[in-house]
């Protein structure tokens, strides 16, 4: 085309260079343009055409698409395809938002952005140049900092790592493979020979060892111990496991035997056989199965007073198994073939089912219907179909189930169809001589509620007898019909009938009691319109002429004329007639009556808005005689009540005015100076705030001395009632004043606080007190948790401490078993009775050195007695070889109780001595003897001295003690 671009109407070869620039538009006859504009919308592209957009290999400079950015702004900023309004762009000119390009030209790169040969983008833009140095992007990182950390899909180069390095990688915690820290190095003890304690390698563990990893406790995984390394199962010769505690920690130690006061169970020792192998026989937990013999609970019996199964002895059977003379079998023999079942028996087996019930194989069942193809019930048993003798099918319900019974005949009142006896015959059926039939037969044709008869009692449509016609039927001489007959044309709710009664209105040949709202009444006849010679109608009803105390208009009479009308003289009008020209209230007078007001032909008893009541007339202002303006009216001066501004009387003074001796002024004078409810008052009568008198203090204000402060003083920092006050009368929350101290808040002085005061610092839970109540102590049958709450005594899981239950046991305590309890029990006695027996050695060294020869004479001659008794022979410590007093000669001699008793009469004790690891563990093991009951105070008191005792001596940690 030789004159492509458009201009005013004219084809143009090329655009003038007033309008060099060229806009695409579309004509109205969806032709497209090239016009010529003086400017473009959004951006100019290198041709002089106007886009809303630069291309992907175009750069956006000064609102012009270019193939590259001038030296002014030479930095090409890649733009994110997300946020990209939100980059900062540095740049010689104004950058129009929102932007429509790729490339951007500025003055330096955008924060945060990285240089990538020679561009700017927010990322590294090359897949091969993800290092990140001196925002710029690199292949790798220079030697100088080589340590890369990972950043979004870029890594930053750095001289060293803030947490920790692998390899050349920056992490901040080490990578499974290598856990350990080492000089910041992650690294694997394994591979540098050593073991991994912690986050550090060390040559040898403090405590326990498992696959090269030190622990302070054996893992969940290894849990078993010996000569301090954890095992997933004991070794062969160390197979038991024994749990001994030491500083309240378990630890389960493989032994070769169990202690003497233990069990074994399996491969465990125990202090107590469970419930399952609860008798113990040669020192092992054993089960009434083990012998052979049944579990009644306390002993093993030979037989069971009530059910024997699988070694015990139960008052039901399990599950799937049933009762057959006291023992449960899985079927049922051939003496007792049928199975029952009982709340309290469950299972069992019988010769024959109840009453009530009926044979189903072996099973006895309320219900035949819907057992495979056994629906129907003959002689109490279920059978898939009915014999010959009994041939009808009876069904009825028992217990919301359906039966279905084999029977010779049905009963009486019942039908028969298809040799099932029913209440009633099935829809489309008619009973006829006690069978359903499709179709009555010719002497009795008719049906009447499902039975056949020979005549109708009441009405007939066909051969269907009905005590009333269908809806949509009409009655005449117990026929029923579509329509009435022409005899008796007209019908009175559904009865056909020769004329209308009186008192009801024909109506398109029917008898209604009254016409529709749409219709009108004229001699018992619903017409559209009222005829000539009764013209009107009123309520519908026409009439020759309206009635006194009604209104004509158009042909109907009313009680009363619309709003928008007039009434004169019985008629309704659009305006009044000149002989009665003004209006009251819509009635056309001659005149305004008295004490009335008269405004362009109507008459008001008061004026309307805008004008005002002077001498019966209303006017839109008051004269200069009567100029002030008074609810409407004109008066010469206000009323005392009121208050004169702009020549109006009010009640009060506006918004932005004050009220001061009946007169509304901008603001209060010097003597009354402040503003109570737009008043000018000398002093406030609550509170002020400024010269403003108020109530109460507005929102976050208190008031002090009547003054409103947003902050209280030091001296008066409390608030009560929203006054600041020295002290509350009764608690106080923080600063707040209040009456009682609210829900889960106890009083603390005068101060309310969540827990508990230290004279009552104990909660109970859930007891017969108020849960949540302070209380000074728990009382008996219950122990304190250390969260201070209360619980009982059967509660406790843990450690009991005196009156606490403690997760573990306090220093100075030692642990002690009793009755399935660990107790915390005091060493403080023990150091007393320690203090008691050093001062006695002390003060006769003699008769101590006297003693030790003595007892060192009984242990030779006790040699053979050494299982019955507690020794401690040659123990080896170190290299050393020592002979110390036995804990029988200790006892005999000893000096921390009174009584008399010898060591034979009171206990009988062993000694173990074992290692593990480095360490030696000291058992004591003690069997008091029944008669020695009284005495076992002194006899614990005494172990655990001379436990300890021997304990510091031998260097060794300390076991367990029992009774």
């Amino acid at each position: 085309m030789d004159e492509p671009f458009y201009d005013d109407g004219f084809c143009l070869q090329k655009c003038p260079n007033s309008l060099k620039f060229i806009s695409r538009e579309t004509s109205p006859f969806n032709a497209l343009l090239y016009k010529c504009v003086s400017s473009c919308s959004k951006y100019v592209s290198l041709n002089n055409l106007c886009v809303d957009m630069c291309q992907t290999n175009e750069v956006l400079y000064a609102n012009a698409c270019l193939l590259q950015c001038p030296k002014s702004d030479p930095f090409h900023v890649h733009l994110p395809v997300k946020d990209r309004g939100k980059v900062n762009i540095t740049s010689s000119y104004e950058i129009q938002q929102p932007i429509s390009a790729f490339v951007v030209c500025a003055s330096k790169c955008p924060h945060n952005f990285v240089m990538d040969s020679g561009e700017c983008y927010a990322d590294c833009f090359n897949s091969s140049r993800k290092m990140i140095h001196n925002s710029s992007c690199f292949e790798k990182c220079p030697t100088d900092h080589p340590y890369m950390t990972k950043t979004g899909s870029n890594f930053l180069c750095s001289s060293f790592c803030i947490h920790r390095r692998f390899h050349l990688d920056c992490v901040e915690n080490c990578p499974s493979s290598d856990t350990s820290v080492n000089e910041g190095e992650c690294v694997n003890c394994t591979e540098i020979g050593m073991f991994e304690q912690g986050e550090e390698c060390v040559n040898k563990c403090s405590k326990f060892m498992y696959e090269n990893k030190c622990y302070d406790s054996c893992p969940s995984i290894a849990q078993f111990t010996f000569n301090n390394t954890c095992f997933r199962t004991c070794p062969d010769n160390v197979s038991l496991v024994d749990e001994q505690h030491y500083s309240n920690d378990a630890l389960f130690v493989c032994v070769e035997n169990c202690p003497g006061f233990k069990y074994v169970l399996g491969n465990q020792c125990v202090l107590k056989c469970p419930s399952y192998k609860q008798y113990h026989i040669e020192g092992k937990c054993i089960s009434c199965q083990d012998i052979g013999k049944f579990d009644d609970g306390k002993k093993c019996a030979d037989v069971c007073p009530e059910i024997g199964y699988n070694f015990r002895c139960i008052k039901q059977c399990p599950y799937g198994t049933k009762l057959y003379n006291k023992s449960c079998v899985m079927t049922c023999p051939s003496d007792m073939p049928v199975q029952l079942h009982d709340w309290k028996k469950g299972y069992y087996c019988e010769i024959k089912c109840p009453s009530g019930m009926f044979l189903f194989d072996t099973y006895c069942t309320y219900n035949c219907y819907g057992r495979y193809s056994r629906n129907y019930v003959y002689n109490d048993t279920c059978v898939d179909k009915c014999p010959s003798q009994a041939s009808y099918l009876k069904s009825f319900r028992k217990y919301s189930r359906l039966l279905y019974h084999c029977v010779e005949d049905c009963e009486q009142g019942q039908v028969k169809l298809n040799k099932n006896c029913y209440n009633s015959c099935p829809e489309n059926y008619h009973v006829f001589d006690g069978n359903c039939v499709l179709k009555c037969p010719r002497e009795v044709p008719f049906i009447y509620r499902g039975h056949c008869v020979k005549n109708c009692s009441h009405y007939k449509l066909g051969f269907n007898c009905y005590d009333d016609c269908p809806p949509h039927l009409y009655r005449d001489n117990g026929t029923c019909l579509v329509t009435c007959p022409v005899h008796r044309p007209y019908d009175y709710h559904r009865n056909c009938t020769e004329n209308c009664k009186i008192n009801t209105y024909k109506m398109d040949g029917s008898c209604i009691d009254d016409c529709p709202p749409h219709l009108y009444r004229d001699n018992g006849t619903c017409l559209v319109t009222c005829p000539v010679h009764q013209p009107y109608d009123y309520h519908r009803n026409c009439t020759e002429n309206c009635k006194i105390n009604t209104y004509k208009m158009d042909r109907s009479c009313i009680d009363d004329c619309p709003l928008h009308l007039y009434r004169d003289n019985g008629t309704c009008l659009v305006t009044c007639p000149v002989h009665r020209p003004y209006d009251y209230e819509r009635d056309c007078l001659e005149s305004c009556k008295n004490n009335t007001y008269e405004a362009d032909k109507s008459c008001y008893d008061t004026c309307p808005p805008g004008s005002f009541g002077y001498r019966d007339k209303c006017l839109p202002k008051c004269p200069t005689e009567a100029k002030f303006e008074y609810l409407g009216l004109c008066k010469e001066r206000c009323p005392n009540t009121t208050i004169s501004f702009n020549n109006t009387c009010i009640s009060r003074c506006p918004k932005n005015k004050v009220e001061f001796q009946r007169r509304c002024i901008d603001e209060c004078p010097e003597l009354a100076s402040f503003n109570n409810e737009g008043s000018c008052v000398s002093s406030c009568p609550n509170v002020k705030l400024g010269k403003k008198c108020y109530e109460d203090c507005p929102n976050k204000m208190n008031a002090y001395e009547k003054e409103c402060v947003e902050k209280c003083p030091k001296h008066a920092d409390f608030i009560n009632k929203k006054n600041c006050v020295k002290r509350c009368p009764s608690y106080h929350i923080y600063l707040n004043c209040v009456n009682k101290c609210p829900e889960n808040t106890y009083p603390h002085g005068m101060q309310c606080k969540s827990d508990c005061p230290k004279e009552a610092p104990f909660k109970k839970i859930g007891l017969f007190e108020r849960n949540g109540d302070c209380l000074s102590s728990c009382g008996d049958y219950y122990l304190a948790a250390e969260n201070m709450t209360c619980m009982r005594k059967s509660e406790c899981k843990e450690y009991i401490d005196d009156i606490w239950c403690r997760k573990k046991c306090p220093l100075h305590t030692y642990l002690l078993y009793f009755e399935d309890q660990k107790y915390c029990k005091s060493l403080h006695p023990v150091y007393v009775w320690s203090g008691i027996f050093f001062i006695i050695i002390a003060a006769d060294v003699a008769f101590g050195i006297r003693l030790l020869i003595y007892g060192r004479r009984i242990l030779k001659e006790n040699e053979n007695e050494k299982k019955e008794e507690l020794e401690v022979g040659e123990i080896n410590v170190g290299s050393e070889n020592k002979k110390h007093l036995t804990a029988m000669e200790m006892y005999n001699t000893r000096h921390i109780d009174k009584s008399k008793k010898k060591w034979e009469d009171v206990v009988n004790v062993t000694v173990k001595i074992e290692e593990i690891g480095k360490s030696k563990v000291l058992s004591v093991y003690c069997h008091l003897n029944e008669k020695a009951r009284p005495f076992v105070k002194n006899v614990e008191v005494w172990i655990v001295w001379w436990r300890a005792q021997t304990g510091e001596k031998f260097k060794m940690i300390g076991g367990t003690t029992a009774r």
